[in-house]
């Protein structure tokens, strides 16, 4: 079992920042993508596939990633998920955020980025379904839990700017795409900052 607060060896893939380094300074963690940019491979991500072939087999306590799957078919979602059971030690923890079928996030990134960007974005995501393929490929204890990882900007023109750079948006009129966002995601308001909705559904599985 992962003691998430103890020492760990853990794969992030694909890789986010390096701020699980401040979160938990005691992990060794290795980070990996399927597709590395140089820039990346400078600070230390590793290019691997789908069957994670770049690590020996279970040799992680943990691997873990926001947005593993959604751009995967779904044989590559199963080779990956098969190897993710192999390269974790007995009682390994499994978990994964990703926008669900159907989901407001789900639809807004399939529309709203086809519509306000030059990158074409269809994704193949995940239902509940994933639970029974967690468990056919051998997992235990396998659970989803559905999350408003809201989204939270000090003001409309840092939530544009991060759109912009996070998500390549570009657009000419600033008020039809904020209320595009509110009808899309649902924008909550206070006086100090704004939040964007943003719901993740986390599949959690223990090796």
């Amino acid at each position: 079992m992962v003691d998430h607060i103890g020492e760990a060896r853990v794969l992030n893939i694909p890789s986010e920042s390096q701020f699980l380094y401040n979160l938990a300074p005691s992990w060794t963690i290795d980070f990996a993508d399927f597709e590395v940019s140089k820039l990346m491979e400078e600070i230390g991500v590793k290019k691997t596939c789908y069957n994670l072939s770049t690590f020996e087999d279970n040799s992680f306590d943990a691997i873990i990633g926001i947005a593993p799957l959604h751009h995967l078919n779904d044989n590559e979602q199963i080779e990956f998920i098969t190897a993710v059971k192999q390269k974790l030690i007995s009682g390994g923890r499994f978990v994964i955020a990703e926008p669900l079928r159907e989901s407001n996030v789900a639809l807004f990134l399939d529309t709203f980025i086809d519509r306000y960007s030059s990158t074409c974005h269809i994704g193949n995501y995940p239902s509940a379904e994933l639970l029974k393929l967690l468990t056919k490929i051998g997992f235990v204890q396998v659970k989803m839990i559905t999350i408003d990882c809201g989204l939270v900007f000090l003001s409309e023109y840092q939530m544009i700017e991060w759109l912009k750079k996070a998500l390549g948006i570009q657009f000419s009129n600033k008020q039809r795409l904020i209320s595009e966002l509110e009808q899309a995601l649902g924008i909550t308001k206070t006086k100090d900052c704004l939040q964007l909705n943003w719901e993740l559904t986390f599949f959690i599985a223990e090796a």
